[in-house]
């Protein structure tokens, strides 16, 4: 990529730059970092798991006889809550928009948090449909969303701190 089109995609930020993670007062991830990796690891993972996943389910439901468990208060929670993480993805990209200085990474990262949770609505219904009670794949991706999550949280409490 030509400096060019990663300034565009990410600004003034670098991808990568290691004197700022390891030579610092506490390690730091630049924001382009943060706006690329740290979002399309975990949604990506769930995107490249999900075509493997479906025909398990239906294979899982024939082969077992499991049956389809209906609709509970834990079922609807948990899709409430998703749709909820929608809904706030989705005033982030609003607001992030309304800023000044967006760059292309910032709403590509907004744009597959929305996506990723619309998927995962979907999923939950889907495996209440096959009689699945527990979701592995949710599980990991869920993980790593909290794991890739705690960098920009850690990051903007060492900012206002130092500050």
């Amino acid at each position: 990529m030509d400096n060019t089109s990663h300034a565009s995609f990410c600004g003034d930020s670098p991808f990568w730059d290691s004197d700022l993670l390891l030579n610092s007062s506490y390690p730091k991830f630049t924001q382009c970092f943060q706006d690329t990796a740290l979002v399309w690891v975990p949604c990506g993972v769930l995107w490249l798991t999900t075509p493997l996943y479906l025909p398990y389910m239906s294979h899982v439901a024939r082969t077992t006889g499991t049956h389809r468990i209906p609709l509970n208060c834990f079922n609807m929670l948990k899709t409430f809550l998703v749709l909820l993480m929608v809904v706030v993805s989705v005033v982030r990209l609003v607001r992030d928009v309304s800023k000044d200085d967006v760059t292309t990474a910032q709403y590509i990262s907004g744009a597959a948090y929305i996506a990723t949770f619309l998927l995962v609505a979907v999923l939950i219904q889907i495996e209440r449909n096959r009689g699945f009670v527990t979701s592995g794949v949710l599980f990991v991706v869920f993980g790593l969303l909290v794991v890739a999550g705690l960098v920009p949280v850690y990051s903007g409490i060492m900012e206002r701190v130092s500050s």
